[in-house]
């Protein structure tokens, strides 16, 4: 029994472990117009949550249980018939018949009814989220009534359904059975009473025994198997997320060159480097490894010596061989460049200095970045069409736009014109119909999506925050120093707020960022993108909801912190149009109008002085 407890054991959790890993991998590689806006929340938790849990706990006892009951019931009823008179078997096979079609009639309901159960308690833990997330607006609107309504219709549904499956279907198919089963053994008793001479007292006995045994174990059994059937439900209802679609792949062998990265090198491998006269270059063993960029802002491999050629193989060979850093600075080519050391970040010298000095930490934080978009992203999309999921109605019609480096382009229109597709295009959360988009000159078809993701820094309309510290949200992967995320918050001025903290970085902030007020959270997200640098920031209406003076900051953030990046700007408020240099107008999915913002407000009859002159804003 031991034995066979300790093997239920490991089978029940490696079928649920291996199960677990491949929904979750599936899930969160699922495109999200074709599975997450059709599939709820609730949906996707219960599944996670409760056919999961069924799976660990009772899948390994309800599976076995149900082999002994098949067991149980089949060498009984093989004795009877071998003992009993042949024409007493033959006169049972249409009892069976029509047992297994009173069994068949009822798990041919009850299997629909299951999904019936799950999918009602789906629904209701997608009420209870959306009210516990929105519990302030309900409170202000006044809607608690509707609402608690509404929840105590669909937590009645789920229970109704419960009811009718385990209880009312249940005893409908055992009262069936059982009656059935009385028959059986009725007849069985009164053919062997009259065959006496054929079928001794004790054999008799020992057939009624049997049917008796089978009489007592007829509940049980059925809810044995019932139990399993509904574990098996279970299991085909995880399994139907194990075949999601999903996006393209996250990386490519052809990324490596496209790829930036921030490298935990071991203080241990720099001890060979020494600083060059000048201090703006760096020397391996003496000879010229790494020298400033044209602009003394990065160091870049030397044109010749042991940094020849790029790919910093000569730092690479240094590091442990267990080291990541050692297979990520291997993998660097040409054109990756160092653009912080530590603190030091925007200047050549200081990098060099921080890389040759002496210190007592074990590793040292190092920013390469590609020299793709390394000044910025020129963005040139061409006669694009997109639509979402299996739709066939384009959202975006046959677009074609350029925009230089380091652009700060708005795009203005009405709602559902196609403005927030756009940036999802870009980002490839909306994939391409037809049409090109080219970030400067690489088609981002060609890259992986993680690849393309991590070049690009987005700013949603609605800020996204974690339950955990300050500092994991803004840096949750450990690539920068504290000083860096302290010189963020900074350029957003969160700085007095979090002074004001006692634990300062170590702040815990609450699930979606409860204990702040939205332009603070919003603030945050943008802080997240000060720390990155991106060559290409989209904002999708990201001060649509601030106040002014939120705004304001935002604006200002937008210009001392990314200067050297091309922005993309959702525009909510017209008045925001008016700060960027080039404006988009897209109607039904099609570009309007497109320039400088100084010519279209003096269009006549153009689309964004149209909508400037209905508001009054000039």
């Amino acid at each position: 029994w031991l034995i066979a407890w300790h093997f239920g054991t490991w089978f029940t959790l490696r079928i649920s472990a291996n199960i677990h890993d491949l929904v979750v991998h599936r899930i969160l590689r699922a495109p999200i117009d074709k599975f997450f806006d059709k599939h709820p929340v609730g949906r996707i938790m219960n599944r996670l949550h409760a056919d999961i849990g069924m799976i660990d706990l009772s899948l390994f006892l309800r599976f076995f249980g149900s082999f002994a009951t098949v067991v149980q019931t089949i060498i009984p009823m093989l004795y009877v018939h071998t003992i009993m008179p042949w024409f007493l078997t033959v006169a049972a096979l249409p009892l069976y018949y029509l047992i297994g079609s009173v069994v068949s009639r009822a798990w041919n309901t009850l299997v629909p009814l299951m999904y019936c159960i799950f999918s009602s308690k789906s629904y209701v833990a997608a009420r209870v989220g959306d009210i516990a997330s929105s519990n302030v607006v309900v409170r202000a609107f006044g809607d608690s009534d509707r609402l608690s309504l509404e929840f105590s219709h669909a937590f009645n549904d789920a229970n109704t359904a419960y009811l009718i499956a385990t209880r009312v279907l249940k005893r409908w198919l055992v009262n069936r059975v059982s009656f059935l089963w009385s028959f059986y053994t009725t007849t069985t008793f009164l053919v062997g009473i009259l065959n006496v001479q054929y079928i001794g007292a004790g054999t008799l006995g020992l057939c009624m025994t049997n049917l008796l045994v089978l009489t007592v174990l007829l509940e049980p059994n059925i809810e044995n198997s019932t139990g399993a059937l509904f574990e098996f439900i279970a299991l085909a209802r995880i399994h139907e997320y194990t075949s999601v679609p999903q996006e393209r792949p996250m990386r490519l062998p052809e990324d490596t060159r496209y790829r930036s990265f921030t490298a935990k090198v071991p203080r241990s491998a720099l001890k060979a480097l020494t600083l060059a006269p000048g201090g703006e270059a760096v020397l391996l063993n003496g000879q010229s490894f790494l020298e400033a960029s044209p602009d003394r802002s990065a160091l870049v491999p030397a044109v010749s010596g042991p940094g020849a050629g790029g790919a910093l193989a000569g730092l690479a060979q240094r590091c442990p061989s267990e080291a990541p850093a050692r297979r990520q600075l291997a993998d660097a080519e040409g054109w990756h460049r160092i653009v912080a050391v530590g603190d030091a970040v925007g200047s050549a010298a200081d990098m060099a200095r921080e890389l040759c000095r002496s210190g007592d930490e074990d590793e040292v934080l190092m920013d390469v970045r590609t020299g793709w978009l390394s000044d910025g992203a020129r963005v040139e999309i061409r006669d694009l069409r997109a639509g979402y999921a299996d739709l066939p109605r384009d959202v975006l019609k046959g677009i074609t736009l350029t925009f230089e480096k380091r652009m700060k382009v708005a795009i203005a229109g009405t709602t559902g014109c196609g403005k927030s597709s756009l940036l999802l295009v870009l980002l490839r959360v909306l994939e391409p119909r037809s049409g090109k988009v080219l970030l400067d000159g690489v088609d981002t078809q060609d890259l992986g999506v993680a690849t393309l993701r991590s070049a690009i820094g987005l700013v949603p309309q609605d800020p996204v925050l974690f339950s955990g510290t300050l500092r994991h949200n803004l840096d949750p992967f450990d690539h920068f120093t504290d000083a860096a995320i302290k010189q963020a918050l900074g350029l957003v001025h969160l700085t007095e707020l979090v002074q004001s903290w006692p634990l300062g970085l170590a702040h815990t902030i609450a699930d979606e960022g409860g204990n702040l007020s939205f332009g603070q959270r919003q603030l945050v997200c943008l802080a997240r993108m000060v720390l990155r640098r991106p060559a290409l920031l989209l904002l999708d209406e990201a001060t649509s909801a601030i106040d002014p003076s939120t705004q304001e900051l935002v604006q200002n953030t937008l210009d001392e912190a990314f200067v050297g990046s091309t922005v993309l700007a959702v525009a909510h408020r017209l008045e925001t149009v008016l700060k960027f240099d080039y404006a988009v107008v897209l109607n039904q999915g099609e570009v309007a109008e497109e320039g400088t913002v100084s010519e279209l407000k003096k269009k006549k009859g153009g689309w964004l002085r149209g909508m400037l002159d209905a508001k009054g804003t000039w």
